[in-house]
């Protein structure tokens, strides 16, 4: 009986992401909070044991991230993607595994001399999703409307097919989760908290403008989050209440602030789902938003 091939959740997702973004980066060390060295220190101990002893291991965990050359943070990053897609990674007690089923095997059937004579193949097109031709314009897509497709036109979208292969011109990563005290200004993040407070605030021209305002605290600190034009999450980010946001914090007044980040409500134990990934970021127009 074979064994099952195991998919590990841990360190290795995250650290694929990072290896990913730093290449597309140049080898800043700048893809991950705190740079790789302080990823590496943070999972040092389960990575030590899936590398094992020996020169693969010192290569790997025993050089600083920061006093490399660029092209010397290449072999390196190479050398890791070699380990990790060699699928030698086993989480044991660090981390979950989910088996995978492999994939049952078709039977072998017989047919018979008649059958293969009269089957013929079945040369008709697959109907398109929906009943809907690719070359049809945005307008027949439920939810399009006049207005929406004059905002489409400004991205030259015009049919289905431009929608598309409208891809996003960059993505953001907020995968790696955030203590509130390792928030950087203008560096993406995810973090999860607690809501102290929240309350509306006026602002603008005669206070027409109502934003919400909240304080988001961890084990670490809080800091202050403010949406603008958005009234009515004051009625929904109550005190105790569990939230996830990703955004970059900005400076105000000498105190850091998150300026109408992502953010998703969480049950007690809730991993989030719409919020700490990789963001796609698409071209926009006036009247159409990433959410659109």
């Amino acid at each position: 009986m074979t064994s099952r091939p195991k998919i590990p959740i841990s360190w290795v997702d995250s650290f694929r992401s990072i290896l990913t973004m730093e290449e597309s980066r140049g080898f800043d060390n700048k893809a991950v909070m705190g740079g790789l060295d302080r990823f590496i220190q943070t999972w040092a101990e389960e990575m030590a044991a899936q590398l094992g002893d020996g020169q693969a291991a010192s290569g790997l965990l025993g050089t600083h991230y920061s006093g490399m050359t660029g092209e010397e943070r290449g072999i390196w990053a190479t050398e890791w993607r070699s380990f990790l897609d060699a699928g030698s990674i086993d989480t044991g007690d660090n981390g979950a595994e989910i088996d995978v089923p492999e994939p049952p095997k078709a039977k072998k059937t017989r047919s018979s001399p008649s059958s293969e004579r009269t089957k013929k193949p079945d040369t008709r097109q697959p109907a398109p999703p929906g009943g809907l031709p690719v070359d049809s314009p945005v307008d027949r897509l439920r939810g399009v409307d006049t207005k929406s497709v004059t905002r489409f036109q400004r991205l030259e979208v015009a049919t289905i097919r431009d929608l598309l292969y409208l891809f996003p011109r960059r993505h953001i990563d907020y995968s790696i989760i955030a203590r509130i005290s390792e928030v950087s200004p203008d560096e993406p993040c995810t973090v999860v908290g607690i809501i102290w407070e929240s309350r509306t605030i006026k602002q603008g021209y005669q206070g027409k403008r109502v934003d919400t305002e909240a304080v988001l605290s961890d084990e670490t600190g809080n800091i202050k989050v403010v949406w603008f034009g958005q009234r009515h999450l004051a009625r929904t980010l109550k005190p105790n209440t569990r939230i996830s946001i990703s955004g970059k914090a900005g400076v105000f007044k000498g105190q850091l602030v998150f300026e109408s980040p992502d953010y998703e409500l969480l049950d007690h134990g809730q991993t989030p789902i719409h919020t700490g990934r990789l963001v796609p970021v698409y071209p926009l127009t006036e009247g159409l938003t990433a959410r659109n």
